[in-house]
């Protein structure tokens, strides 16, 4: 993986959510790690729509695979679960 701590991770994901859902005035750092990104209790929020572009986002950029839409609902859900999901995808091939 070309991402080798869980910060880099981290950053790699909230940059492809700013970019891919055009939050124009929004920096990583606005982006609270644990806290729903559906929720509006972060300081973003997104909707269903922006969940699809989201996922077919993250499989492009990252090289995982989603395969549901439930496992997408919680991968997708908070920023921890996304770097989460990432990293452990990617120690799987790694085996």
């Amino acid at each position: 993986m070309q991402y080798f701590s869980r910060d880099e991770v981290r950053l790699k994901v909230k940059d492809l959510i700013i970019r891919t859902l055009n939050f124009k005035n929004t920096r990583p750092e606005d982006i609270l790690d644990n806290v729903s990104l559906f929720s509006g209790e972060n300081n973003i929020k997104i909707d269903s729509v922006d969940s699809l572009e989201l996922v077919m986002e993250i499989q492009r950029e990252f090289k995982v695979k989603i395969n549901t839409q439930n496992l997408a609902w919680t991968i997708i859900n908070t920023v921890d679960n996304i770097t989460e999901f990432i990293i452990k995808e990617h120690i799987k091939e790694e085996a």
